[in-house]
């Protein structure tokens, strides 16, 4: 038997790989662009989409993850305001890259007088989402967004090419940090359908400074540069979250406030509303539904109060 020559061997292994990177990169840009890496945030994105190309007016824009999808009501958070308001809410999957752009285009959308940037207190301890910042761009310039080489690395997800190719509609989870101390214990939640009492496993761990991402601040910084240019306010709330991360976590919220306040943001309360085990739901930072009237005017009514003692914006024009 004949021995196939070595450069051939060559060539065909890396046709070989070439038509395996092909098959991933097509999966995953039919995956991301399709909804079907993670349908569910698909969805919202889009609906989030339409709601923004409706281009309503809107004095005070609230963008974030899904804790403030959970924790402010949009037309009870306009009433206690005194003005309307219009909430965008993502998930903690599009980090601060995806904030960033739904702020860049709400401000084109609604010419709000206040930006709010509502997150969790977790969101500084890992790294950013290029897939967050690539799905949100739309319309927008890419001057400050992830590079070419970056972009890249996005469909080259084995994983979620994986996903895509099953239908799963999950991407693969964030690995855990090796510093955090991982602590699992019962949760109790009773206000689920049905009245059905159930017991929930949140992890949890202590809080110090140096759990906060390096660099993690980047399109926090581009979002305030962004609400001076407009001329807005930009304020930044935490999110509510499980009472036991705010157990011994002083150095790190002063840690994470000053990175916020360098970017030019006033924040609403330097620390968040810690929930206890009968109002905390599916994750760390989710409230229950039935919840929601009473956190939006928490919210609400200390927001307006600090907007109270700020200057009026000027009137464009006159």
């Amino acid at each position: 038997m004949k021995r196939r020559p070595f450069a051939l061997t060559i060539i065909v292994m890396a046709a070989t790989v070439l038509l395996f990177l092909g098959m991933v990169i097509t999966l995953n840009s039919i995956g991301y662009h399709a909804g079907y890496v993670d349908p569910a945030q698909h969805r919202k994105l889009k609906r989030l989409s339409a709601k923004l190309e409706e281009g309503r007016q809107a004095s005070v824009v609230f963008v974030g993850d899904s804790g403030l999808g959970r924790a402010v009501e949009e037309g009870r958070a306009g009433e206690l305001l005194g003005k309307p308001a219009a909430v965008y809410s993502l998930t903690g999957a599009f980090g601060y890259a995806g904030t960033y752009n739904m702020a860049r285009r709400a401000l084109r959308a609604n010419n709000p007088e206040v930006v709010v940037v509502f997150q969790s207190i977790l969101r500084m301890t890992g790294p950013d989402s290029v897939p967050g910042y690539v799905l949100t761009e739309e319309g927008l310039p890419n001057s400050e967004g992830p590079l070419l080489h970056q972009r890249v690395t996005m469909y080259l997800s084995l994983t979620n090419a994986v996903a895509v190719a099953r239908n799963l509609g999950n991407a693969a989870p964030a690995p855990a940090r090796a510093d955090e101390e991982v602590i699992r214990e019962p949760v109790r939640t009773e206000r689920k359908k049905g009245g059905n009492e159930r017991f929930r496993q949140l992890g949890w761990y202590r809080l110090s400074p140096d759990a906060l991402y390096p660099g993690k601040d980047q399109y926090l910084r581009l979002t305030g540069e962004a609400c001076r240019e407009a001329g807005v306010v930009c304020v930044y709330v935490h999110g509510p979250i499980y009472y036991r991360y705010c157990d011994g976590y002083e150095a790190y919220m002063e840690a994470l406030n000053a990175k916020i306040a360098a970017a030019g943001f006033l924040i609403l309360d330097p620390a968040p509303r810690c929930v206890s085990e009968v109002e905390i739901d599916d994750t760390q930072d989710h409230i229950h539904w039935d919840l929601q009237q009473d956190f939006t005017a928490w919210y609400a009514q200390r927001l307006r109060a600090a907007l109270a003692l700020l200057p009026e914006r000027p009137v464009i024009g006159n």
